[in-house]
């Protein structure tokens, strides 16, 4: 192997959980030939792993890539990712020196290897921050399992930017773990692009249950926890195994996107606001206290008062742990981007406002559940002589920080307040 450890590589990503574990397998490869550093660091080669859901996306990935040259004006720099995938021209014109498709994401490093310039020269140490392969710093790692989606929503540019569905072997999902718990990774995420739709390409019956069962046999993972996931796909077989298996995380994200069935047919969204709320039922009913978090989109073309009061009151009824609201952005190669009929911006950002504040009150009032109970949490951080983890339930917790040792660990909290939005407790013995 050839080994360019003068070479400053920095890494930045956008977006989903999947770009997340893409970048964090990337980064791993590439702190075996080069010398990591933080993105926002002067570097002779910079890698944007960009996203292209909505517009916003898109501006900051744009964002990136000028900071990047700002930053070291000769530096190599690549772009891959949904944008790279469908604006390829655009971005060689503002100054990428390559677009790697996300099919090609695999040979990223060798292309790296390949065109740096022979007369590249290691930046000056004093304007770059050391940075550990990111896998060495986490506790909770991201692993990708699926990548690709049939479903086409209607307002969604990701399977023209990933293409059909298709997923790992099960053989290659469970090395990946056992070399995450290796390092000493506490919780592993499964992720995906249409997570529920794991080993369907396959022909060996694999689905997501089958894959569960074999991490939890074959591997010494202590968390699992499931990324986003289809209502419609949560079948009663996953809610038996979680209820059953303590190391799957009480946690499903499952994404409404609206809570008026007019709207929820023109996304091309496989359910109805009632068969959505018959699915919640079931998974509480199964698993006691589950957390459910949940994608909500406003601004939708059309979208009335009346169809958003009705996503409004949905939303308030389920009661939801955690909300992300986001606002409708046009995409190109989307039907709904032919329907017409935009939402005014100002009304996108009422709309988005009163979900956030009523999610504001439905995730205090979840995590104040939790109060006086005792939890199992992984440590993340330390903030300001504080512990920062989070509990199978996805909350995040605040410790005060008494461990000689907290690195990657996952340990019995008491949950003792909840001030200013955020749970507070004390490490058990």
């Amino acid at each position: 192997m050839i080994r360019f450890m003068g070479i400053k590589v920095a890494v930045a990503t956008l977006g989903c959980k999947v770009n997340q574990a893409e970048s964090l397998e990337l980064a791993e490869k590439l702190s075996q030939q080069y010398q990591l550093v933080d993105s926002s660091a002067k570097a002779d080669v910079y890698l944007i792993n960009t996203c292209s859901v909505t517009a916003e996306a898109e501006h900051k990935s744009r964002q990136l890539l000028s900071r990047a040259r700002r930053l070291n004006p000769n530096a190599l720099l690549v772009i891959t990712g949904c944008y790279g995938e469908i604006s390829k021209d655009r971005l060689l014109k503002l100054g990428a020196d390559l677009v790697v498709s996300n099919q090609e994401k695999d040979k990223l490093v060798k292309l790296i290897e390949s065109n740096i310039p022979s007369t590249q020269t290691e930046t000056e140490s004093s304007t770059a921050k050391s940075s550990a392969p990111a896998n060495k710093r986490l506790s909770r790692i991201p692993v990708k399992v699926q990548d690709g989606c049939d479903q086409f929503c209607s307002y969604c540019l990701i399977p023209y930017a990933r293409g059909r569905q298709r997923s790992l072997s099960i053989s290659e999902v469970i090395k990946k773990i056992n070399r995450l718990v290796d390092q000493g990774v506490s919780e592993v995420v499964l992720t995906g692009v249409h997570l529920g739709k794991y080993g369907y390409d396959k022909q060996d019956q694999s689905n997501l249950v089958t894959l569960l069962k074999t991490i939890l046999t074959e591997t010494l993972v202590p968390r699992l926890r499931l990324s986003s996931i289809e209502a419609t796909e949560v079948s009663s077989e996953l809610l038996d195994l979680i209820s059953r298996q303590p190391r799957i995380a009480r946690h499903l994200h499952l994404p409404l996107q609206s809570g008026d069935n007019q709207i929820l047919k023109a996304m091309n969204r496989p359910y109805t606001v009632r068969e959505f709320q018959k699915i919640v039922d079931d998974c509480r009913q199964t698993v006691p206290s589950l957390a459910i978090t949940t994608d909500v989109m406003v601004g939708f073309p059309g979208e009335t008062d009346k169809q958003f009061v009705h996503t409004y009151e949905a939303v308030k009824q389920i009661a939801f742990s955690k909300l992300h609201v986001f606002k409708y952005s046009k995409r190109p190669l989307t039907t709904s981007a032919k329907i017409g009929l935009e939402v005014p911006e100002e009304v996108k950002r009422s709309r988005s406002l009163k979900l956030r504040n009523l999610g504001s009150l439905l995730e205090r009032k979840f995590a104040e559940s939790f109060l006086g109970t005792t939890q199992e949490v992984v440590t993340e951080s330390v903030i300001n002589g504080w512990i920062e983890g989070r509990t199978s339930h996805y909350l995040p917790v605040l410790i005060r920080n008494n461990l000689k040792d907290l690195s990657k660990k996952i340990v019995l909290v008491r949950i003792n307040s909840y001030k200013n939005n955020q749970l507070y407790g004390e490490f058990i013995s």
